[in-house]
């Protein structure tokens, strides 16, 4: 528990102070959260799409190369 004390950085530095009120994070994180709903499933169907790709070349690659 000694090695806690000789940390240069105290732990009240961690939470800094917010000037911004609470009501206008909420509100901040209302509107951003449907745009980033949107955006990953967006980049969902990029992945699932490109990720199905990736694998049947996968597939095709490993088939290849143990068939030798």
């Amino acid at each position: 528990m000694q090695g806690l004390d000789c940390l240069p950085i105290p732990t009240k530095s961690f939470i800094p102070p917010l000037p911004v009120p609470a009501f206008s994070i909420v509100l901040i994180i209302f509107t951003t959260v449907p745009m980033t709903s949107q955006l990953l499933v967006r980049v969902n169907g990029y992945v699932n799409h490109y990720g199905r790709i990736m694998r049947n070349g996968l597939v095709l690659h490993i088939g290849a190369v143990h068939s030798e």
